[in-house]
């Protein structure tokens, strides 16, 4: 069995297990963010795949279903965290809307904060920020994966995944994202 259930995943091992003290100790905390979604901006396609620009100030970029773009940026996440709040989330949303006018060509300059969705999302966050890719230890049959990363992530993870699950042999690749790095995890 595989769990991946993102910010849930210890209570959902808690459960899985009996052993209430995953819920607590499991080194997996929630991590809020912002999200921006623009309507959609039919017929421009600015974006055809998920964007980050690593300078600073960060955001990243992807493709909505609903034709728009999602955004999101490290700091923006950070102000959620200190203060939740409706003008919290509008100086963000600010933000990320000026950062996509800079860095996005044809993206629209009267956009407003208005026009925009604005959600909270919750992801996993490793305690270390690195992914925890990993079969539990004690457990037979059971493993586990959470990374904050999930939707770039998810494609080789799945396949590693796959591979050890499958052969019972972790791939090299799996190494560094193990649970023994952790206190309490060793196998």
């Amino acid at each position: 069995m595989l769990l991946a259930a993102g910010p849930d995943s210890a209570e959902e091992l808690s459960h899985l297990t009996g052993f209430d003290g995953f819920a607590t100790r499991f080194p997996v905390r929630r991590s809020p963010g912002l999200l921006l979604t623009t309507p959609d901006l039919s017929p421009r396609r600015l974006l055809r795949r998920v964007v980050y620009w690593d300078e600073t100030p960060d955001l990243h970029v992807l493709p909505h279903f609903s034709g728009g773009l999602r955004m999101g940026a490290d700091d923006t996440d950070g102000m959620i965290a200190e203060s939740d709040d409706e003008a919290t989330r509008r100086a963000g949303g600010e933000r990320l809307l000026q950062r996509a006018r800079d860095r996005i060509a044809g993206f629209p300059e009267d956009l407003g904060v208005d026009d925009c969705r604005l959600d909270l999302g919750i992801r996993a966050m490793p305690e270390d920020g690195r992914s925890i890719a990993d079969s539990l230890p004690g457990s037979e049959g059971l493993y586990v994966v959470a990374t904050h990363s999930g939707i770039t992530l998810a494609p080789i993870l799945g396949r590693l995944m796959a591979e050890f699950i499958d052969n019972g042999t972790r791939p090299e690749l799996l190494s560094p994202y193990s649970l023994s790095r952790f206190p309490g995890f060793s196998s």
